[in-house]
């Protein structure tokens, strides 16, 4: 398969998929449209199957606090399209000599289980509510946030000597395309099944990957994430 390393590579094979290969049918501010929510769709994809691909991080010192409001930091109009936060992965207090991690607040659901939190195993719990996270204990450190940013890609740099780079899962950047294009038929009343097929297969190409990782050794290294060790 050909690399599509920047947006125009996967803007010509979206084309070529929807069988419009110029702007006379299909204007290019349409097919950006197209392909942006495709990105979204991979994107969400890409990271809920490993969600430290696109991983990124933000400090912030916390006193005596049960809470920290992220509205206009990660989250809210006044954020940055660059460090946007799609979805917090985990917060982690830091020791403040060594900047190394010395105690982990791991993500809950709903108010419930933040309130039930047992200290039993070492660990605390935050949860991301509106545009505030919520302690399981009053915290008073330095602390760093690790989340998957909202994806910050220009997809109207489509012109054969654009150079938009999309991220480094180059091998998979065909699934952008293939997203698309089925919001591009469903957006005309019809469905696809050789791309819904080819979507599904490699959607489980994709999931294969992480058995092996990136790092050809990191499989050999197994470890169970049960925090109470079950």
């Amino acid at each position: 398969m050909a690399q599509m390393l920047y947006v125009t590579d996967v803007g010509s094979y979206f084309r070529e998929l929807v069988d419009e290969p110029s702007g006379g049918f299909m204007e290019n501010a349409l097919a950006q449209k197209w392909l942006e929510i495709g990105h979204n769709h991979y994107n969400q994809f890409v990271s809920t199957a490993d969600p430290e691909r696109f991983f990124q991080s933000h400090s912030m010192t916390l006193t005596n606090a049960f809470e920290f409001d992220l509205n206009g930091v990660l989250l809210g109009s006044a954020a940055t399209a660059a460090t946007r936060m799609a979805s917090l992965i985990r917060v982690v207090e830091l020791d403040q000599t060594t900047l190394r991690p010395n105690f982990y607040f791991y993500p809950v659901a709903s108010r419930e289980q933040l309130d039930s939190w047992d200290s039993c195993d070492g660990s605390g719990r935050v949860l991301l509510a509106a545009r505030k996270l919520y302690f399981s204990h009053r915290v008073t450190a330095d602390c760093r946030i690790d989340y998957v940013p909202v994806p910050n890609v220009d997809w109207s740099k489509t012109a054969p000597a654009d150079t938009e780079f999309i991220d480094d899962v180059i091998q998979f950047h065909d699934m952008i395309a293939l997203y698309g294009a089925l919001q591009y038929f469903a957006s005309a009343g019809y469905s696809s099944p050789e791309i819904e097929q080819l979507l599904l297969v490699r959607q489980q190409q994709f999931k294969s990957t992480l058995q092996r990782s990136r790092s050809l050794n990191a499989a050999r290294y197994v470890q169970n994430d049960d925090a109470w060790g079950w």
